[in-house]
């Protein structure tokens, strides 16, 4: 069974719950998955959190100002996660180890 998926139309722009961080994203994902890591299940409340890999290239921000903290993974691996400095939404993480790429927190 294949399921097909419709993307919307690039650019599309989103933001942190309360309005003072916009981003802009230029072009598709790389991939949609739901990570069940300890970190996303404290972050949701729940057995996972929604993930998409970026390039690091396709993503603007539009405005405000993101506040950012360097945390061991589960992997051993540093990530930095990056979140709205006002309301404390993640928005995106950066895989150290994956320079280029981002891993931007749909939802």
């Amino acid at each position: 069974m294949s399921i097909r998926v419709t993307l919307p139309d690039f650019p599309i722009e989103g933001g942190c719950q309360c309005g003072a961080v916009r981003y802009r994203l230029l072009g598709p994902p790389l991939g949609v998955y739901t990570c069940h890591c300890k970190d996303c299940q404290r972050l949701s409340g729940a057995s996972f959190s929604m993930s998409m890999p970026i390039r690091s290239d396709d993503i603007e921000l539009l405005q405000g100002t993101l506040a950012a903290y360097d945390k061991g993974s589960d992997s051993g691996r540093v990530v930095r996660m990056l979140g709205c400095a006002q309301c404390g939404v993640k928005v995106w993480n950066e895989p150290l180890a994956a320079p280029g790429m981002l891993v931007l927190k749909p939802g």
